[in-house]
């Protein structure tokens, strides 16, 4: 009797143990592994090409349009600068660039911040973590710009 309870206790530690292994490997095999978050990707459109956009020609035989009825094109940028907004500034404060430069910000803090001109010439939303505000200079001049909610935090870009 005594081999038996023996013979019995080893099937049974035996057959836990093939259970413990097959419900491990089931679980494995069909419970799916989690799906990493997408990443943020600060997605910057191409750069046009400088000089602007020339009008198609007329269809041949059609009439010339006159020279007052074409639009001068935006000039096109010719440069994009980052800005980091990070530990509650603007990094770096003052910029300098030339006219036609597009200026990007975008937020590395935690806290969400605004890019906001003093004269009211460009304001962004507030900008949570990883977002991007930008606005092309085209006009020579000082701007000086802010934070709404962190007024302490200031900006200027030089346009020559």
């Amino acid at each position: 009797m005594v081999m038996n309870k023996n013979i019995i206790g080893a099937v049974l530690i035996l057959a836990g143990i093939a259970i413990a292994v097959y419900n491990w490997g089931y679980k494995t095999a069909v419970t799916p592994s989690p799906v990493p978050p997408p990443a943020q990707m600060n997605i910057i459109p191409p750069t046009p090409p400088t000089g602007g956009i020339k009008p198609a020609p007329p269809p041949a035989g059609g009439p010339t349009p006159a020279p007052s009825s074409i639009k001068p094109q935006e000039p096109a940028f010719t440069s994009n600068i980052q800005v980091a907004v990070r530990g509650f500034g603007f990094v770096s404060e003052t910029v300098r660039v030339k006219a036609g430069t597009k200026i990007t910000w975008t937020n590395f803090d935690a806290a969400g911040h605004t890019v906001t001109s003093d004269t009211g010439l460009f304001a962004s939303k507030i900008l949570s973590q990883g977002k991007s505000f930008e606005y092309i200079f085209n006009t020579p001049g000082t701007y000086s710009y802010h934070c709404i909610p962190h007024p302490y935090m200031k900006g200027e870009i030089v346009v020559e």
